[in-house]
């Protein structure tokens, strides 16, 4: 697809991904739509009973340079988060052994800090703290923002999902209207067979 050189064979591999049932795990849907991202994730969200934590976004730094920040950065402004919400990381660290679009799931909110600890479909158990985004200029840091680095995986935009790593992922490529947009969903995913799609026209596989 990237060297767009796409053959029918191409499009009967990806054909026989429709609708594919993928075992042991719930997949990220990849939306072309923040409006179908939204909604898929308030609706699993407000299934969960339990007590509801709300995190909030914090800055430092001018208020134009805050904003160059947020619209470059995927954090929620407000993070809504129950225990058994889905949730993927949205920065690597390596340390505590998950990057970005790791997947897992909240299993308790810590006592003392009271940020959640996740339990990452990869076998490792974190407790997620606040993570930093920065604007920096001869070593000295200009604005900044600070967030819990996760957000809710039921779904996620196309967009939003680059640079990310998926295991699983559910892709509906019917409504694609962006060059490259088949691509980026496609080459998330890191095998073949992490991949259920609910539909694909040609058009989405071009770049």
């Amino acid at each position: 697809i990237r060297a767009n050189c796409v053959e029918e064979l191409h499009y009967e591999i990806l054909e026989n991904r429709i609708n594919v049932e993928l075992k042991n795990i719930k997949p990220t849907k990849l939306y072309t739509h923040n409006i179908n991202v939204d909604k898929e994730n308030n609706e699993e969200l407000s299934k969960l009973g339990g007590e509801e934590r709300v995190y909030k976004i914090t800055s430092t730094g001018k208020d134009n340079l805050v904003e160059i920040l947020k619209k470059s950065c995927i954090a929620y402004e407000e993070l809504h988060l129950k225990i058994d919400a889905e949730v993927m990381a949205i920065k690597n660290n390596f340390e505590k052994g998950y990057v970005n679009g790791s997947r897992g799931k909240v299993i308790y909110f810590d006592e003392e800090t009271g940020n959640p600890v996740v339990s990452f479909y990869n076998g490792s158990t974190v407790l997620i703290s606040p993570e930093l985004w920065a604007i920096e200029e001869d070593g000295k840091i200009k604005a900044s923002i600070t967030q819990i680095p996760l957000r809710l995986a039921w779904a996620i935009t196309i967009h939003k999902s680059q640079g990310m790593s998926l295991d699983h992922a559910e892709i509906d490529l019917r409504s694609t209207f962006d060059y490259g947009m088949g691509y980026v969903a496609l080459s998330r995913v890191r095998t073949i067979s992490g991949i259920k799609l609910l539909g694909i026209n040609k058009d989405a596989l071009l770049v």
